[in-house]
């Protein structure tokens, strides 16, 4: 959804760019189907789609759709055309890559929609028609779907429209190119990824680093303390949002439950009394995700005195488990694990209330 924020900013400034998305691959690719880059006017980019092999000729590529006035255009790179030493661009992934250009433009007619939608980090899909052999007037055209609901689009369109929509909802991923070649029908679905959310709680040393590498990868901060010391710009990234919270339940509660349930929340005030409503008022929220540094030891005082049916939202010692010994590299296990729960990865380890739990993690 970062991508979409800069094209927003963009219209509100007069410019237009072009979305440069990877709608298929094949093989070994740095990145895969989904991943987006802005491309400006001007020929700056934003975000990649391989190791660096490919974006120069992406840009270029880009650039002249841009002057050329088309709705879109489909950049083609097979490997064993980048491994030709003289036409191609020696990529180490050794993958088949597909890449699908579009206007920005193509998109000004669902603005209001669009803003809306990100501001309020909604579901949003777009489906792009590639190809409609039944009516190629459809090719080049874009659907828009706000929380699964399709944004009405252009009479003449409509039944088709729906029909599409309705194939869309079928397919496998959240990102996916769908083909019916027998009725010359191929369309891309994309789905934004939302804001993801960090709320730390406590503004000490440690966090700084914390903040510092979410931001890096797209989160949006907020921070929370009783102490306006450390509530300040100067000690954390530009994008943070500070809250002034005292060690009040009813105010913490009040505070917290305006935040989203896949908020991830992060407890590391290092005081006692201030991660214990934190956390209480988070377990209420229903939260999926709540880490807490410290030893278990200080896990099972923080729990103790109420009652607890859903321990298995909290993981304590928070990281992974890296060796991490400094405030940077216990910022780097953190955020690695807000990743890798986020992506369902394979080993997130350390959840209260598991038969095992390690307790080898940051627990300082």
């Amino acid at each position: 959804m970062r991508r979409w924020k800069h094209v927003l900013q963009d219209w509100e400034e007069g410019h237009e760019g072009i979305i440069a998305t990877l709608i298929q691959t094949q093989g070994s690719t740095y990145q895969k189907t989904g991943t987006q880059m802005l491309i400006s006017g001007s020929g700056e980019s934003q975000g990649q789609l391989s190791g660096g092999c490919l974006e120069q000729d992406i840009v270029r590529r880009g650039l002249s759709l841009l002057e050329s006035g088309q709705s879109y255009g489909l950049a083609s790179y097979p490997a064993e055309q980048m491994d030709d030493p003289i036409f191609g661009f020696q990529t180490g992934c050794k993958g088949d890559y597909l890449i699908l250009l579009e206007p920005t433009s193509g998109y000004r007619p669902y603005q209001q929609q669009l803003a809306k939608a990100i501001a309020f980090n909604q579901r949003v899909e777009i489906v792009t028609i590639l190809d409609y052999r039944p009516n190629p007037v459809l090719t080049g055209n874009r659907l828009l779907a706000i929380d699964g609901q399709l944004v009405k689009p252009a009479s003449e369109i409509l039944q088709a429209a729906r029909e599409l929509w309705e194939w869309a909802q079928h397919r496998q991923d959240r990102c996916s190119l769908l083909e019916k070649p027998e009725a010359g029908i191929r369309i891309y679905v994309h789905q934004i990824e939302p804001i993801r959310r960090l709320l730390l709680v406590g503004g000490g040393n440690d966090a700084m680093p914390v903040a510092e590498f979410a931001r890096r990868i797209g989160y949006e901060i907020h921070l929370l303390d009783y102490r306006e010391a450390f509530l300040s710009p100067h000690r954390f990234p530009n994008g943070v949002t500070f809250h002034c919270v005292g060690k009040l339940l009813e105010e913490m509660e009040r505070v917290i439950s305006g935040f989203p349930s896949d908020t991830q929340v992060v407890l590391m005030s290092h005081s006692f009394e201030y991660d214990r409503i934190a956390l209480r008022a988070a377990m209420q929220s229903g939260f999926g995700y709540i880490g807490v540094l410290g030893p278990s030891e200080r896990m099972n005082s923080l729990l103790s005195g109420f009652e607890i049916k859903n321990k298995e939202m909290i993981y304590n010692p928070v990281g992974l488990e890296i060796g991490a010994k400094t405030p940077e590299e216990i910022a780097l296990s953190i955020v690695s694990q807000l990743v890798a729960v986020t992506r369902k990865a394979g080993s997130i380890q350390k959840k209260v209330g598991e038969e095992k739990w390690k307790t080898s993690g940051n627990a300082s």
